[in-house]
């Protein structure tokens, strides 16, 4: 029972345990006087809620672990308070639905388990502004789509877990683009093009590139974790000019896919590769044609 811990104990207390305790609910000043906490642990409880003010008076907490309860929502709410919050475990719940940039609050959030739950829909802003993240575990829902600008401004991402989902492996699309900023400004018979990826990179990614009709001023393209475009490569015309092919030669090289004992082992489990087209350049433009006008 919380009312059995004296309120002197409470201020000196940094880590609470009370997992496997059988709280159905907890009460909004349960942890009022205790700004010291920095690590609260719930998990296997049976918890379907948390009061909005429940953590408002320990701002420090940087470990919040809610594994194993009866959540069915987020509790958005409460966690709209924890700025110095760097773990979330939510893990072995039952949600189904998560709400738009819900962890829009704790820039700092290195570690996020959403495994084993219900989800269904990812929203594309579910990790936006999460620069510090390092850990992200979704496996074992029920999600079939990864969205485009998913992993956008993610660059520290070294453990991804996907699998076990409807729509696993899910595909991360590479392709090339037309750096059109740079062609308008180049000079003629010069253009560039960089890699894409509409989902985000999660990791750093290099490609051989091939050409026909031309040259590159690079055999090499690369993408940076967290960007959805890649470094320009410059693509020249050959002597006679014409059209020029680019194309990615092969796939980039996956991380490891199994983890090892060791949380520090980067792995990322249930994405693969899907390559684009080979993209043409100085294409000449194909000649109009009239299309007829229904009459009636």
């Amino acid at each position: 029972d919380c009312e059995a811990v004296t309120a002197a104990e409470l201020e000196r207390r940094v880590a609470v345990r009370l997992t496997d305790a059988g709280f159905a609910e907890l009460r909004p000043l349960d942890f009022l006087g205790m700004p010291g906490m920095t690590m609260l642990r719930l998990d296997g409880n049976g918890l379907s809620a948390l009061p909005s003010r429940l953590l408002s008076g320990s701002p420090g907490l940087r470990v919040l672990h809610l594994r194993g309860n009866r959540f069915e929502a987020l509790p958005a709410p409460a966690l709209r308070r924890l700025p110095a919050l760097v773990e979330l475990d939510l893990g072995r719940n039952l949600l189904r639905e998560l709400p738009a940039a819900p962890f829009g609050n704790s820039p700092k959030l290195g570690y996020l388990y959403l495994d084993g739950n219900q989800i269904e829909t990812l929203p594309a802003d579910l990790i936006a502004g999460l620069r510090h993240l390092r850990v992200l575990k979704l496996r074992d829902n029920a999600i079939d789509t990864l969205p485009d600008g998913f992993f956008a401004g993610v660059g520290k991402l070294y453990q991804l877990g996907l699998h076990d989902n409807p729509g696993a492996p899910f595909a991360l699309d590479v392709g090339l683009e037309a750096n059109d900023a740079a062609e308008d400004a180049g000079a003629e018979g010069a253009a560039s093009v960089r890699l894409s990826v509409p989902q985000g990179a999660p990791f750093d990614m290099a490609v051989p590139l091939t050409v026909e009709g031309g040259t590159l001023a690079a055999e090499t393209a690369t993408i940076a974790a967290g960007q959805t475009s890649g470094t320009a490569v410059e693509v020249r015309q050959g002597e006679e000019g014409g059209a020029v092919t680019v194309s990615i030669d092969a796939a980039p090289m996956l991380p490891p896919a199994r983890c090892g004992f060791w949380d520090e082992d980067p792995c990322f489990q249930g994405i693969q590769v899907r390559l684009g087209e080979p993209l043409t350049l100085f294409d000449e433009p194909a000649p109009r044609t009239s299309i007829p006008t229904l009459r009636r």
